[in-house]
């Protein structure tokens, strides 16, 4: 895994944490699959992995910020619809043999759920951490 990663994966909420390692694990191998003497069986079947698993996650995070109320959710979820449009995008990409443009777009794209991570997730996390700390004092 990338060391830039290391920070971003351990925000206190276990499932967004492992659910992000997921994350990173699947983008690191599809741009590792891209980078070498590629098979377009395995890159497709990565890319796809990849894009259904980061909707599932997606589905967790909006299903718990709703559980939680959280003030943010209207942000944050067009945030992730950011993101699966992106992740559309290079599939289709990927998908017409632009492997030039798809590794651009991978780079791009990791550094939007790196960003994403730093930023509406740490909220998140935040928020859940305080929300959790006052149904404790209850």
């Amino acid at each position: 895994m990338v060391e830039e990663w290391d920070g971003l994966l351990h925000l206190g909420q276990p499932e967004m944490d492992l659910e992000h390692q997921g994350q990173v694990d699947l983008l690191t191998a599809f741009e590792a699959e891209l980078r070498g003497p590629a098979d377009i069986v395995q890159l497709t079947r990565l890319l796809d992995h990849l894009a259904d698993f980061t909707s599932v996650h997606f589905m967790s995070e909006q299903l718990l910020m709703r559980r939680h109320a959280y003030p943010a959710i209207a942000a944050h979820e067009f945030e992730h619809g950011r993101l699966m449009e992106q992740m559309g995008k290079l599939q289709a990409s990927f998908r017409s043999g632009d492997r030039d443009l798809t590794l651009t777009d991978l780079v791009t794209l990791r550094d939007w759920v790196a960003e994403h991570i730093r930023t509406q997730d740490v909220a998140l996390s935040l928020y859940l951490a305080r929300a959790d700390g006052e149904g404790e004092e209850a």
